[in-house]
């Protein structure tokens, strides 16, 4: 499983590129947009097929994800989702005791820092690859998937099935910019030879 975040902040043809990295083979895109108001994510996600929404994941604005229709719903610290729901659920962790306790009605959950990250300076790996693989190793079948999340690229995402975890979720090591917005070409470019990587390693 190979999960693209958003960019914090909007840019210019970033809805293309969402549609272009789902076109792609991107199993999932979570927009993480905490600095906006729901309006604005809405008026964004007008240009977003419905067709797409589906594999769209929120953050912070449940509700705007729920009238627009879309797939999932994030959580992360105290923005949690409210009554029933039978969208697709995820959450942030940061910690193993964190993930080891997340109930069987998420989906994934995204545990970090396993990297040093890209897109955010100081965000430094927070844990040993030994207890990473003895954790992942040994957890029941039917738990949540485990995705790594921070400082994934090329050159570790074999690591990452190496160890255990069930995807990947990339930032930094995906998005190409330019003075323009998103570099499109560049963008999906660094997603498929991630992808690559991925599935050479899943054949074995």
């Amino acid at each position: 499983m190979l999960i693209v975040l958003t960019p914090p902040k909007m840019l210019r043809y970033e809805a293309r590129a969402i549609m272009a990295l789902l076109d792609a083979g991107a199993d999932f895109i979570h927009l993480r947009k905490p600095g906006y108001s729901s309006d604005e994510l809405q008026q964004f996600l007008k240009d977003i097929p419905v067709a797409y929404r589906g594999r769209l994941s929120v953050h912070y604005h449940h509700r705007v994800g729920r009238e627009a229709g879309l797939g999932g719903l994030h959580e992360s610290g105290s923005y949690q989702v409210e009554g029933h729901c039978a969208l697709r659920q995820s959450r942030s962790c940061h910690s193993l005791t964190e993930a080891a306790a997340l109930p069987s009605h998420f989906r994934y959950a995204f545990l970090s820092p396993i990297f040093n990250s890209i897109s955010k300076e100081g965000h430094r790996a927070a844990f040993k690859s030994d207890e990473l693989r003895h954790f992942l190793q040994g957890r029941p079948p039917l738990s949540p998937q485990v995705v790594a999340l921070g400082g994934v690229h090329s050159g570790n995402v074999s690591l990452v099935q190496e160890l255990g975890f069930g995807g990947a979720a990339l930032l930094g090591a995906v998005w190409r910019l330019e003075s323009s917005g998103v570099d499109l070409r560049g963008t999906v470019q660094n997603f498929s030879e991630i992808q690559a990587l991925w599935k050479k390693r899943s054949s074995f």
